[in-house]
C-alpha cells in the first residue's frame, strides 16, 4: 500500500527500484539539487513555476512535498541513479474524485543533463505500476492524468509511449494545455 490515511498511521513512502534507478522520498539534503533543477531555464520552459533564486525556496518545496504525502493528498518521488545521485522527480500532484472513481494528476521533471536516456520512462513506468497495483491512501485509482503544454513534444512523446491518450485541450494565456489520460480499469 502506498500510504494509509491519517498522520498517526502513515507508512513511509514506498521505495521503488528499477534497473538503473531508485525512487524514494525527498530529504532536506536534496535542496541544492532542487534549487538547481527549478532554476534551470530548460526545465522551466513548459513548467508553471517561477525560477527559484535561493535555497530556502527549495527547502520549502521539499517540505510541501513531504506534507502532501503526510496529508494523504499526493506524493513526490526523488528520482536517483543507483549511485544515489538525484536527477529529477515524479509523483502525484492531486487526487480527484470523478463520478465515484478516483483519478490522480501526475507531474514529473528531469535535469537536462539526463534527457534522452530513457530515465523518465523507466521512473514513470515503475510509479504507474505502483499506482495501478496498490491502493493509494486507501483508494483504488481508475485514471491517471497528466497535463503538458502543446509545444512540449518530448513530454507528449513520453506519455504516448506510456499509452496515455489525449482527452482535452484548453487554451490559456500561456498557450494550449493538453490533458492526457491513462485508464487503469
Amino acid at each position: 500500500m502506498i500510504g494509509q490515511r491519517g498522520e498517526s498511521t502513515m507508512q513511509p513512502l514506498k521505495i521503488l527500484q528499477t534497473k538503473r534507478l531508485i525512487l524514494n522520498s525527498f530529504e532536506r539534503e536534496d535542496a541544492a539539487f532542487v534549487l538547481e533543477l527549478f532554476s534551470n531555464a530548460q526545465v522551466l520552459e513548459f513548467y508553471d513555476l517561477v525560477a527559484f533564486t535561493d535555497i530556502e525556496q527549495a527547502v520549502a518545496l521539499i517540505q510541501r512535498m513531504q506534507q502532501r504525502y503526510h496529508s494523504a493528498s499526493g506524493f513526490r518521488y526523488a528520482i536517483r541513479l543507483k549511485t544515489g545521485e538525484m536527477i529529477g522527480s515524479c509523483g502525484v500532484n492531486r487526487i480527484l474524485e470523478e463520478a465515484g472513481d478516483y483519478c490522480v494528476m501526475i507531474g514529473y521533471d528531469l535535469h537536462p543533463d539526463y534527457w534522452g536516456y530513457g530515465y523518465m520512462l523507466e521512473a514513470l513506468t515503475a510509479m504507474l505500476n505502483l499506482i495501478g497495483n496498490e491502493l493509494l491512501f486507501d483508494r483504488k485509482i481508475r485514471h491517471i492524468d497528466a497535463q503538458v503544454m502543446e509545444q512540449n513534444n518530448k513530454s507528449k512523446g513520453l506519455l504516448h509511449k506510456l499509452k496515455f491518450q489525449q482527452i482535452q485541450s484548453v487554451t490559456e494565456r500561456e498557450g494550449t494545455l493538453l490533458q492526457f489520460r491513462l485508464t487503469l480499469f
